[in-house]
């Protein structure tokens, strides 16, 4: 595998406004987020523990699925090469190994973006929030209002924000792969509003079901058959 392309690539199309823009929304989503719960606190004269606003972000669905996750698809869509051609090929030698560095590149740009995200997400909340190694009655209370399941509770509440921020880190690179895919075969602007779209069906069902494994398994599958297909028709 040659990794002279990659580093040409990530090079040329590092997303730094794209990466600017998102961490200001970011940043502004999870401090109007973490705000109101600070308000819901104070109305019932009681305090979450910073873990407790994490995880009262995280699973937010204003915030996960209408802004995280289009923000996250506006970083990765245009890094794509796939279609760079005979200067790809000749410098990476083979079209699945082209293919493999994209994958790489989602990997790459979902780490970023879930390491801005997890800055400001943790930053805020334990800004506005003391630290706690249990979950409060306050949380507890007003966890089934926010639409929150029994099974994330369980545990810690540590436990329960490492595991939030693996499904989304597993449901966000599955969803950066298919816009990968779909950016083969149509324009940039249509490839990412059909990722959106799909996305959004995907983080609904996901949220209500949580299936990180399955989620897994789809990025696997989704990359070979993407290698399988740049074989062909790359």
């Amino acid at each position: 595998m040659n990794f002279k392309y990659l580093k040409i690539s990530l090079t040329e199309d590092f997303p730094a406004l794209r990466l600017i823009i998102t961490s200001l929304v970011i940043a502004f989503a999870v401090t109007v987020t973490v705000y109101k719960h600070i308000d819901l606190s104070d109305s019932v004269s009681a305090s979450f523990s910073a873990p407790e606003a994490i995880i009262l972000t995280l699973t937010d669905m204003i915030n996960r699925v209408f802004i995280f996750l289009p923000l996250y698809i506006f970083v990765i869509s245009g890094t794509k090469n796939v279609g760079l051609g005979n200067t790809g090929t000749v410098l990476q030698r083979s079209r699945p190994g082209l293919v493999a560095l994209e994958i790489i590149k989602v990997l790459f740009y979902t780490l970023i973006f879930f390491g801005i995200l997890l800055i400001i997400v943790l930053a805020t909340s334990n800004a506005a929030f003391p630290q706690a190694e249990d979950f409060t009655r306050t949380f507890f209370g007003a966890s089934s209002s926010f639409g929150i399941r029994s099974d994330v509770l369980q545990g810690t509440p540590q436990t329960a924000v490492t595991n939030l921020f693996t499904s989304m880190f597993l449901t966000y690179f599955t969803i950066g792969i298919i816009n990968m895919f779909l950016s083969l075969l149509l324009k940039e602007e249509a490839a990412f509003v059909l990722t959106v779209i799909i996305g959004i069906l995907s983080e609904i069902f996901i949220t209500a079901y949580r299936i990180p494994l399955s989620l897994a398994a789809c990025a696997v599958f989704t990359a070979l058959s993407f290698i399988l297909i740049s074989r062909k028709n790359l």
